[in-house]
């Protein structure tokens, strides 16, 4: 068996772009939440402002479950 050598440690910090990272947290501008509307109004809907990956939104606003994030 073959045993494995850590090289160092893995940080997104320095692999990533200040952009990835937004993207990643959620905070990139164009980033919308997707909500199925079950029990209330899908969301996002015309005119709706992009609000950023925020899958808690859904229920919390009466949009239904959270979907997806893009």
């Amino acid at each position: 068996m073959k045993t494995l050598k850590s090289t160092g440690k893995l940080s997104l910090k320095k692999e990533l772009s200040r952009n990835e990272q937004k993207e990643i947290r959620g905070g990139a501008s164009g980033t919308q939440t997707y909500c199925d509307g079950v029990g209330g109004t899908p969301f996002p809907n015309s005119g709706s402002t992009a609000i950023g990956c925020q899958p808690a939104y859904c229920t919390s606003a009466g949009h239904g479950h959270f979907l997806y994030c893009a």
